[in-house]
């Protein structure tokens, strides 16, 4: 009776301490969560103010080179234009490379956490 007691008792406690760990990781995955929810919507703000720089940059420079289109008189003004409108394309792409570098950038900032959060309950079970 007593072995069995003490095996109960120690079920028992055993069972105690892994559902206050169960509630624990829980708990710090919802934290994980909350903060990657925030990070998130800091980074589509950045992202969009971005986007509208870019946005904004692209109506400057097409309102610019149409302005030049229209004073095109000779074939050296056409080859002024064809090597603004490179320029400027140029420029486009350097933009759009450095919003997706913000892009994939702030994603790793975010998943980074919600990774080792997802690997954590893994290694607490291994040294259990």
């Amino acid at each position: 009776m007593a072995f069995g007691q003490d095996a109960l008792n120690r079920t028992h406690a055993e069972t105690q301490r892994l559902g206050q760990r169960g509630v624990e990781m829980g708990s710090e995955a919802l934290k994980v969560c909350v903060t990657a929810g925030h990070q998130t919507a800091d980074l589509m703000s950045e992202l969009n103010q971005a986007m509208t720089e870019l946005g904004n940059q692209s109506i400057s420079h097409y309102d610019r080179l149409s302005r030049q289109a229209i004073g095109v008189r000779t074939v050296q003004d056409l080859v002024n234009l064809q090597s603004a409108t490179v320029e400027t394309l140029q420029e486009h792409m350097g933009g759009f490379a450095r919003l997706y570098g913000l892009y994939v950038d702030g994603l790793g900032r975010i998943m980074q956490p919600i990774a080792e959060q997802a690997v954590k309950p893994h290694r607490s079970m291994m040294n259990t």
